[in-house]
């Protein structure tokens, strides 16, 4: 559905606001989660993918659970997982039937948190404390809100599996709150944008994932740049189409556009033929198995 710009109502927003709420209830009890989750995925006949050498996956973040149906799975996936999710925690909004301006993850790099072996102690309960964080100063900024938020951002984003991911997560559950930083949504601001990227030149070159101050200063510059009526975007999840559309200029110009394991739709070139040279990961064997799909290790590629 669109507006008389033609310019998507992302009806979505709704939705995945109010999921997050209600999945913030599980900070505390995330086996009972794990264990609605399993029956969900049972229940579909979807493959459960929390998985580790036969065994279920003891513990789980929330930008993980929002994984589940922003990933490249089909629509009709989609929207059965966020249907029967949104069943279980309660939720009383429509389940988006649209999803312009969202970022979806690879399905090979769909969690925020590596297994027991790579990951520490407390890394999912930082994970849980900064959508905590972020779902409180989005909605009640204050300096009190504003620190904690930073103060929990800045733990979790040195964590194992967490880069530019984790804007990307901080995006879905506030999308009118947080930019995302996916690579598309970067080349975007930095290239394409004259208007934008002068202004954010001065807080970031983007060429590493920001600390929580910088990414606040980036999420502020950019509510400023959207009062500027010569952009075409005056929101974050109009930020998000705007870039995605541009990939698909991009594509139909012939132009060569930024490889992302963060996209929102398509970007390979189907006129050519492309050639992948791998071997089989075993770091998330289980899972990838049951999805029938193949990796190699994006972190360690950086």
């Amino acid at each position: 559905m669109s507006n008389n710009n033609l310019q998507p109502v992302f009806l979505w927003t709704t939705f995945y606001k109010e999921f997050a709420d209600a999945l913030l209830k599980y900070k505390n009890n995330r086996k009972e989660l794990l264990a609605t989750l399993s029956d969900i995925y049972k229940n579909l006949e979807i493959n459960y993918p929390f998985m580790k050498n036969g065994n279920p996956y003891e513990d789980i973040c929330p930008f993980t659970v929002f994984g589940c149906f922003n990933k490249g799975i089909t629509n009709e996936n989609r929207i059965a997982l966020m249907t029967a999710m949104g069943d279980k925690l309660g939720v009383t909004a429509a389940v988006p039937d649209e999803f312009d301006g969202i970022p979806v993850l690879s399905n090979m790099n769909a969690w925020f948190f590596g297994c027991k072996t790579d990951r520490k102690g407390r890394d999912i309960p930082n994970l849980w404390g900064v959508f905590e964080a972020g779902i409180h100063y989005a909605d009640a900024p204050s300096d009190i809100t504003r620190a904690s938020f930073i103060s929990c951002y800045d733990r979790a984003r040195v964590q194992y599996g967490i880069k530019w991911n984790l804007s990307v997560g901080l995006y879905w559950i506030r999308p009118y709150a947080f930019v995302t930083l996916d690579a598309v949504g970067r080349d975007f601001l930095m290239k394409r944008e004259s208007l934008t990227s002068n202004e954010l030149a001065n807080v970031s070159d983007l060429r590493q994932p920001p600390d929580a101050i910088t990414y606040l200063r980036l999420v502020d510059t950019l509510l400023n740049c959207f009062k500027n009526q010569d952009i075409s975007y005056h929101s974050f999840p109009e930020f998000s189409y705007a870039a995605w559309l541009a990939v698909v200029a991009a594509k139909g110009n012939g132009k060569v556009f930024p490889l992302s394991d963060i996209s929102q739709g398509n970007t390979s070139d189907t006129n050519k033929r492309h050639y992948w040279l791998y071997s089989p990961d075993s770091f998330n064997w289980d899972e990838f198995h049951a999805q029938g799909i193949m990796s190699i290790r994006w972190d360690e590629l950086g």
